[in-house]
């Protein structure tokens, strides 16, 4: 979905949050924006990082306790969950990069 249909929602859903967190982190507004488009972008930028910080959570929480193996990724970063992509393995935060 386009960042600009999400701004003219008053409600976006977590999972949309999540599927466009790459256009939600790198958004540029092409014309000046309104207060409430500045502002909407601001929350979904915010609860992303809520979302991640959540997951991030549930994951040592996940491990917590048990033997972790950290492996290294062919994106460069070491991680417990390595993730296969159509361009090698990669940590959860360079799997949308990585799968294209």
């Amino acid at each position: 979905m386009l960042i600009t249909e999400l701004l003219k929602r008053e409600q976006v859903t977590d999972q949309e949050i999540k599927d466009s967190a790459y256009g939600i982190e790198n958004f540029t507004f092409d014309t000046i924006p309104t207060p409430v488009e500045t502002a909407r972008l601001r929350q979904m930028r915010v609860r992303l990082q809520e979302l991640e910080t959540m997951k991030k959570a549930a994951l040592r929480a996940r491990v917590a306790g048990k033997q972790v193996r950290m492996e290294l990724a062919d994106c460069g970063h070491y991680t417990i969950e390595k993730m296969s992509t159509s361009h090698g393995s990669s940590c959860p935060d360079c799997y949308d990069r990585m799968s294209d």
